[in-house]
């Protein structure tokens, strides 16, 4: 009988290991930064194919096949609709009305157009005009992406397409993205005691700094612990106002203005992205759901997420006067969850210092990254509203201009615009910016500014702002918020260092300094390396999304700018859009799958995924080539 061989039995036994290595690190991960980013893709997966199922999505015809909405537009029966008349032009039959109450399913096929809707909605009972197109997994998946990134960008109306089923897991997919899973385990963990060996829980102090931490690992369970109570708590106080706002105090759904079927004519397009309110009341108004668009609004500002249901428009019902107060109050919330965890937990621990500790003890300082954090966000947002708002308001091309333009085009017949509205400039600018146009004007610019931190929210179409502004508002959007916060970007801390650096250099200084510290080299050099490498990932991803869309899409209003705009939105995980995410998902699903992947590498953060991915250990460290200089600039 012949003897096994020992070093072939050896040799298969190291192919196995191999493999089970192998396998480990697709499956699981081996490092800190690949165990999140697999945490991560699997709940994503998860939270697709629930937002997939039909439990997730209203019934909209055709009844058999899996629909959405992606544009509606309420309107007076006596009235026309813009979306009705953008596509086919004329008024609305009223003897459709009457077939449409008679349709048990709510939904009356517009003649003679494949996609048009008439519907009446559940809640308010108000006439709509829909546009239907069939719902893909890829919806589904690049939802899930978005919600569980805190991003915002949608392909569908969420309100429309989503049950209420739908609008949860969309909302638990927000707030697990927000507080982060490893967190959440942490906290679980915590919470019933369990007992595990001592490198298990150094482990995950290691993932926690990673994912939400503070920079020193011993301070990271407090961090964590005092942030997420913290926010839970601001997230209950604001749901309570937002019920109680959307319930008592009146807003309208909201009209889009052009009432032309030029669609291809550049100005009608413009005229079709501002809204008007309607004559009818938003369902929130007086109505149980308030409570529930109120528990929804609050989480998603919380957590920088920029998802609504309150319809297609965002915040736009809610821009002009009266509503100022409640501007603010959401800008205020985004705000608190885009500086940060540790940042929180210094605030909370020099509150906690001032009332326990004797005036005549040692005060705590405020760390460099707490310092470097406010400070900059409040320097970038002040910046941004400057520049956008002297823009915007100057401008020939500008939002505010543009109103003078389409009066004057609706005057001379070029145009046409619905409810009547003619060449009365006066009357137009007040249907768009209420009865102070002016301070609304300038309100919604602040808005914006604070919007771009990674918020998404918006009150005017982003098709309106000029090339300038956009330009102002996708750097905005790059930088993101602050470290170890539920936003993304390269963060304000890294345009920060970065900008010392260079100042420290045209010094002569051979250090960074700030506030009486030396920022380490490897920090300074993370900080350009993160910046020059996302920015020609972000012009790269979005020259080949826009030849797609000039390839498939001649007709769409969108420059490079335009899709330009849409990915730095997507990796600052902002939400603003101006459109191009919908049709990048109708045209190629890779530049779609490179769109989900810069809302995951920014909400991670670069230092989390990319970094860490690629670093290795050179096995040549130990020792330096001869210098030689090289001429540059």
């Amino acid at each position: 009988m012949k003897k096994p061989n020992f070093f072939h039995f050896k040799k298969n036994n190291q192919k196995l290991d191999r493999l089970l290595k192998i396998l480990k690190v697709v499956l699981w991960g081996d490092t800190v930064a690949q165990k999140i980013t697999h945490f991560y893709v699997y709940l994503i997966l998860i939270g697709a194919i629930l937002l997939y199922l039909p439990i997730s999505l209203e019934k909209i015809p055709p009844i058999n096949a899996k629909s959405k909405i992606i544009s509606e537009d309420y309107f007076d029966p006596i009235r026309s609709s813009s979306l009705f008349n953008a596509k086919i032009g004329g008024f609305i039959n009223l003897d459709w009305i009457k077939q449409l109450q008679n349709n048990p399913n709510r939904f009356f096929k517009i003649p003679n157009h494949q996609n048009l809707y008439l519907v009446q909605d559940v809640i308010s009972r108000a006439f709509k005009i829909v546009e239907v197109h069939d719902y893909t997994f890829w919806d589904a998946i690049f939802t899930a992406v978005s919600a569980f990134s805190d991003t915002g960008l949608s392909t569908v109306v969420i309100r429309s397409t989503y049950t209420v089923f739908g609008q949860v897991v969309i909302l638990l997919l927000i707030q697990i993205g927000g507080i982060g899973f490893v967190v959440i385990a942490f906290l679980i963990w915590k919470l019933f005691r369990f007992r595990v060996r001592d490198e298990s829980a150094f482990s995950k102090s290691i993932m926690l700094q990673a994912e939400r931490g503070n920079s020193k690992l011993g301070g990271t369970a407090d961090t964590i612990v005092v942030a997420v109570v913290f926010i839970l708590i601001v997230e209950i106080i604001y749901a309570i106002f937002y019920s109680f706002y959307f319930n008592f105090v009146p807003a309208y759904e909201q009209q889009t203005l052009a009432a032309s079927s030029q669609a291809n004519d550049p100005l009608t397009f413009l005229a079709s992205q501002i809204t008007v309110n309607s004559t009818v009341p938003i369902f929130v108004n007086h109505s149980p759901y308030a409570i529930w668009a109120g528990i929804f609004n609050s989480i998603s500002a919380m957590n920088n997420a920029g998802f609504d249901i309150l319809g297609s428009g965002s915040l736009s019902a809610y821009r002009n006067d009266i509503h100022a107060l409640f501007l603010i109050i959401v800008a205020s919330e985004f705000f608190i969850g885009g500086i940060g965890y540790p940042v929180i937990f210094e605030i909370y621990e020099h509150i906690k210092h001032k009332k326990t500790m004797p005036e005549n003890s040692v005060k705590l300082r405020y760390s460099i990254f707490a310092k470097l954090t406010l400070i900059s966000s409040l320097i970038i947002t002040t910046v941004g509203f400057i520049l956008i708002n002297s823009i915007e308001l100057t401008a020939r091309n500008g939002s505010v201009a543009i109103i003078r333009t389409i009066a004057q085009a609706a005057g001379e017949n070029k145009l046409s615009l619905i409810n009547n509205f003619n060449a009365n400039t006066d009357q137009l600018t007040h249907a768009i910016y209420g009865n102070h146009p002016l301070f609304n004007q300038v309100w919604n610019n602040l808005f914006i500014s604070f919007s771009t931190r990674s918020a998404g929210y918006s009150t005017i179409a982003n098709d309106l702002y000029t090339d300038q502004t956009k330009t102002v508002i996708l750097i905005m959007m790059f930088i993101g918020a602050s470290p170890s916060s539920t936003a993304g970007g390269i963060r304000t801390t890294t345009l920060a260092v970065m900008l010392i650096a260079i100042w420290s250099k045209l010094r002569g200084y051979k250090t960074v300094r700030i506030f009486k510290r030396t920022i380490p080299k490897n920090t300074v050099n993370d900080a350009f390396i993160i910046t020059i490498m996302m920015a020609i990932w972000l012009l790269i991803s979005a020259l080949i999304a826009s030849l797609s869309i000039d390839a498939e899409q001649p007709d769409a209003h969108l420059t490079f700018i335009d899709v330009l705009y849409e990915f730095s939105s997507a990796f600052g995980t902002v939400g603003l859009s101006t459109g191009a995410a919908a049709l990048v998902t109708s045209i190629v699903p890779t530049t779609l799958i490179m769109m989900m992947i810069l809302m995951i590498v920014g909400q991670l953060g670069v230092s989390t995924t990319i970094l860490a991915a690629i670093r290795k250990n050179p096995r040549g460290n130990t020792f330096v080539y001869p210098y030689e200089d090289i001429k540059i600039g």
